[in-house]
């Protein structure tokens, strides 16, 4: 899949208004970062901030964002079941997954799940505002995954060790060494 963004790079005031962006990740600097790196942006104003799935829910109902930026791994909770969560009661409400997981390992479960992108929290501070262009408008945003751009987004990283998030299954036993809090990935 390599890297991929379809949508417009640029996008106007909504209505003539900031777009309003719920952030939801579980780190209270990383809300704060994003904030001050959004206050230099008169097209976004930041609506509301949630801890979790259960904040982003309420948050959801009661602030009506334009866009939520959320992160894959919250709290003892998994990132995609929080998306579907929100898709549930916002069905085309764009969502983009701000992760420190590898697009290369994570990108392709999250926009099959219903997320309109993907930005790897290391290249937030460079990319979040294309993104966040790029899926207003109606595009998908995937990129700035390390390594070959032309290798499959499915193809193992050389550069990453492997993760043990999502897998093995549950062993012989029935015990389950999937790590509370990352996304189990498809089988």
């Amino acid at each position: 899949m390599g890297t991929l963004h379809t949508g417009p790079s640029e996008r106007p005031l909504l209505g003539g208004k900031p777009a309003a962006v719920l952030i939801v990740d579980d780190h209270a600097a990383l809300r704060l970062s994003i904030r001050r790196r959004l206050e230099h942006d008169p097209r976004y104003r930041v609506c509301a901030e949630a801890r979790d799935g259960v904040e982003a829910l309420a948050t959801l109902r009661t602030a009506q964002p334009d866009l939520v930026l959320l992160d894959l791994t919250l709290r003892d909770e998994d990132g995609l079941q929080v998306l579907a969560s929100l898709r549930g009661e916002r069905p085309s409400l764009p969502i983009l997954i701000l992760s420190m997981h590898s697009e290369r390992m994570f990108a392709k479960p999250a926009l099959a799940a219903g997320a309109s992108g993907y930005l790897m929290k290391s290249d937030a501070p460079e990319y979040l505002v294309e993104a966040m262009d790029t899926i207003l408008g109606g595009g998908i945003y995937c990129g700035r995954a390390p390594a070959d751009p032309d290798r499959p987004m499915d193809a193992p990283n050389p550069l990453q060790p492997p993760t043990d998030c999502g897998t093995p299954p549950p062993d012989e036993n029935g015990t389950d060494h999937h790590h509370r809090g990352c996304p189990r990935m498809p089988t």
